[in-house]
């Protein structure tokens, strides 16, 4: 019995003196890896912020941001996630998980795209009031630079696009649609982006930049639709795009119109209503415009 006491102490005895072998910022960094496997995103994220504040030159620190970054995704704190996933690739020459970073980095900008916000001045205790589509269109731009012919960049020049457009920058826009085109012509988001063009052809006609040759410019990109793809069904969504900004201009010329005959000048406005007759013939503004035309010959006959 006492035998085996003994051996109890000797072995408790060295238990301890392993564990005083390693040092406290290897524990730390050994339950970082635990709860990572585990899944416990906070605690992950609590333990590795206790590392940076003590042992800001732990040799692992660079690994270190990844996990980190991976529990700050899930626990939806996006900047940070895409600020640590950034220090890790810059200390990290050639990291074993850049794909997955890449992946991750990607994911983030669509989150930023379609809503989400970050924290005020970068501070967690802070609301997440600031826009974050800026940030968006850094991270795809990263992605297509970092992986050229993946299909991730494809999904981020779709996405710039998307971004560019809604932020009304419409050349830049077109310009992102076109190379997803050109470089990935097989790609699901090759038709898709023949569309999207249509729609941001239709977006300029309906803002401030109405340019008279959108029309053609459109009118070429659904001729290029239909001869690349001609089965995708959606080239009919085109085509009706395609009408909706003939229409968009029809409209604007009928305006002009009705801005003329408020002021008695019916000889301008009957120039902007013939005008949309020879040019939308099949719109319905030009039924309008026929009406109005009808009512100043039989003025004119009175």
């Amino acid at each position: 019995m006492k035998r085996y006491f003994i051996l109890g102490i000797c072995f408790f005895a060295s238990t301890i003196f392993s564990e005083e072998k390693i040092a406290p910022e290897d524990r730390y960094y050994s339950q970082v890896l635990y709860h990572f496997k585990e899944k416990n995103w906070q605690q992950v994220q609590a333990i590795s912020h206790l590392i940076y504040k003590k042992f800001p030159h732990h040799q692992k620190i660079s690994e270190l941001y990844y996990y980190w970054a991976v529990s700050c995704y899930h626990l939806k704190d996006y900047a940070k996630a895409n600020e640590f996933l950034t220090l890790y690739l810059e200390l990290n020459p050639q990291p074993k998980n850049f794909e997955e970073v890449i992946q991750y980095k990607f994911a983030i900008a669509e989150k930023f795209r379609q809503g989400e916000k970050s924290h005020l001045f970068g501070w967690n205790a802070m609301p997440r009031w600031m826009p974050s589509g800026e940030v968006a269109l850094e991270i795809y731009d990263e992605v297509v630079a970092s992986l050229p012919h993946h299909e991730l960049a494809a999904r981020s020049l779709y996405g710039k696009a998307v971004l560019l457009a809604y932020y009304e920058d419409f050349k830049d826009s077109i310009d992102a649609l076109r190379l997803v085109i050109q470089r990935f012509p097989k790609h699901d988001l090759a038709p898709e982006s023949f569309l999207e063009i249509g729609k941001v052809y239709l977006a300029m006609a309906n803002s401030k930049q109405q340019d008279p040759t959108l029309i053609d410019q459109s009118s070429i990109n659904l001729n290029k639709f239909r001869m690349v793809f001609p089965l995708d069904e959606r080239v009919n969504k085109a085509e009706v795009v395609h009408n909706d900004l003939q229409g968009a201009f029809a409209e604007n010329l009928y305006d002009m119109a009705a801005f003329f005959m408020k002021r008695k000048k019916s000889e301008a406005a009957s120039l902007y209503y013939k005008k949309i007759l020879s040019t939308f013939p099949g719109s319905e503004i030009a039924l309008k415009a026929s009406e109005e035309l009808e009512r100043l010959d039989l003025r004119d006959v009175q």
